[in-house]
């Protein structure tokens, strides 16, 4: 009994004992020899059962750190690393984990493990900016996602001053996370448009490249608050544009000729297609024109001055655009509109049966592709599924089991419209650099593989990888659907064109079989037909089509509709 008693007060010694060896960060000892008896003399220190020295916080990964130094200043950063992992691993209350957590993943970004890398700076950002390698670690993560293409960290910069930023790289920073905000479908709309715009009005004139960029997205934001029943549309389109200029001139001071050409080309059909929505088509057709033939925008701003032309009733233009956007030199470009604008261009001319001709190959061609689309995501029905299959047809040149379908070509049209999309091209690149380090992590030494280190960034890097292929599967997904739903909007366009021009035929039957005698559909015109002429500048020769195309006449054609309206 005597003995019980003397147990339990060692017991609270030894707990005594802890607590003031952890409050004052010193090293403890504690011993306990469960058959002293109680007295005053501490008990004997080799008698019975005992328990050794015991080290708690202190100075206690010192000795790993400056080992680690040691080999890495030796370029062995694999040791280095395990020296400092095991102060991150197993001391958490040393005052040195916060120097190793930095050191390790400077250790392995240096050894190219650059994902797992980017995981420690990631939890020293999350730590804020009371963090010793706070700035540090943020100029290496702006290092890594540019290897990566993986802005994640950005979601971490939660709260931070301007002067916590790194003055080199603030700007980047700045647009970077500007950008992050503005792409987070997480947030909602107003939200993450306030946060964007707040973060990239920062960036400093001073830095052209991030600068402009920065205008660019402004713009664009402005654009998306000018909402075509809003009341203010008028007054955000404007602010819209005076960005877009403002993109276009400070571009103008980026030494790289081809990113101010990119940079300056965006800015163009910004202002081009504010135009449009104000309903200046005019001013549209101008913007659009001043895009190069040599770039890879051209076809998009022959597509959109289609649409303009079509707006200002000029149909010879607006047919001739969509004569060279059916050319064989575009045959995987994927704009299923053409044939809804051909058909509203014949219709304003009352050419009916040209109409439901044009209307009866369109739903020939776009109908059964709607089947086609959505059979492909039932047959893939899981993200990882999807993004399996994509990866499989990426740098396929036919589609597997589709190669008698009719529709296989305009299938592999929306491929490559998708493969184009810029998000989604990251996502395929960060994954297939991920899982690039996974193979460098299998393949590395024995001792180093073996470590716990090393198996948990195994560990971790799967999981990320699950995390990025279910990311990149949803996003093709959605976009699978944005255009199974624009077909969908599409034909239903396509059955009411058809709907109105027998409407209209039948206005036109009655009209005739209410007047005496025989009738006629269309009216015999007996006058004598001049030629047609086009009336060209100086720099160019007018030549009729012949069946031939030539690169230098696309963008040109003129297409002569003559129009069969009667007069009421």
């Amino acid at each position: 009994m005597r003995n019980g008693r003397w147990l339990v007060m060692a017991l609270a010694t030894l707990g005594m004992t802890f607590g003031t060896g952890l409050g004052a960060a010193k090293v403890a000892w504690a011993q306990l020899d469960i058959f002293e008896k109680p007295k005053d003399r501490p008990p004997p220190r080799r008698r019975g059962f005992t328990f050794g020295t015991i080290r708690v916080g202190g100075r206690g990964g010192r000795k790993l750190v400056v080992q680690g130094n040691r080999f890495y200043s030796q370029g062995n950063f694999a040791a280095a690393s395990l020296k400092f992992a095991r102060v991150v691993q197993r001391m958490g209350a040393s005052r040195w984990r916060a120097q190793a957590e930095y050191l390790l993943a400077l250790s392995l970004f240096r050894m190219g493990y650059y994902r797992s890398a980017s995981h420690y700076f990631t939890r020293i950002i999350t730590a804020g900016p009371a963090h010793l390698q706070y700035r540090n670690s943020l100029v290496y993560l702006i290092k890594i996602s540019r290897v990566l293409q993986d802005l994640s960290f950005l979601g971490k910069l939660t709260k931070f001053r301007m002067s916590d930023l790194p003055r080199k790289y603030r700007d980047e920073l700045l647009f970077l996370l500007g950008r992050y905000y503005f792409r987070n479908r997480k947030l909602p709309l107003g939200q993450r448009l306030r946060y964007a715009e707040r973060v990239l009005l920062k960036v400093s004139k001073r830095s052209p490249l991030y600068y402009s960029r920065a205008q660019y997205i402004i713009a664009a934001i402005y654009t998306q608050a000018a909402k075509p029943r809003s009341d203010r549309a008028g007054y955000f389109r404007k602010l819209a544009a005076e960005r877009f200029r403002l993109c276009g001139r400070s571009a103008l001071r980026i030494n790289d000729l081809k990113v101010r050409q990119n940079i300056i080309e965006l800015a163009v059909l910004g202002l081009a297609r504010i135009h449009y929505e104000a309903k200046h088509f005019r001013g549209a057709i101008r913007y659009y024109k001043a895009i190069a033939r040599n770039s890879k925008r051209w076809l998009d701003s022959l597509y959109e001055s289609a649409w303009a032309y079509l707006r200002r009733n000029r149909y010879d233009n607006t047919l001739g655009l969509l004569h060279t956007l059916d050319s064989p030199y575009f045959r995987n470009e994927y704009f299923p509109e053409v044939g809804i604008m051909r058909a509203i261009s014949f219709f304003e001319r009352c050419r009916y049966k040209d109409v439901k001709k044009i209307i009866k190959g369109y739903l020939t061609r776009y109908r059964p592709l709607q089947n086609t689309l959505r059979g492909f995501l039932r047959r893939y029905p899981t993200p990882p599924k999807l993004y399996g299959a994509l990866l499989e047809l990426r740098n396929q040149e036919s589609v597997q089991g589709l190669d008698g379908d009719d529709s296989n070509q305009r299938f592999q049209q929306i491929l490559k419209l998708t493969f184009k999309d810029k998000i989604l091209r990251g996502m395929f690149t960060s994954i297939k650099l991920l899982e690039r380090e996974i193979g460098l992590l299998r393949q590395a030494g024995a001792v180093w593989r073996q470590s716990r280190l090393a198996r948990e960034l195994q560990t971790l890097m799967k999981q990320r990888r699950q995390q990025m292929v279910l990311a990149a599967g949803n996003y093709a997904r959605r976009r699978f659907l944005e255009v199974v739903t624009e077909l969908q909007y599409n034909v239903g366009l396509a059955y009411k064109i058809r709907y109105e021009t027998i409407s209209k035929e039948k206005v036109l039957l009655r009209k005739s079989a209410q007047q005496k005698g025989s009738f006629r559909m269309r009216s015999r015109n007996r006058r004598k037909r001049n030629k047609f002429s086009v009336a060209v500048h100086e720099d160019f020769v007018y030549w009729p089509f012949q069946g031939e195309y030539w690169v230098d006449e696309l963008g040109y054609y003129r297409y002569r509709i003559k129009g069969e309206c009667r007069k009421p």
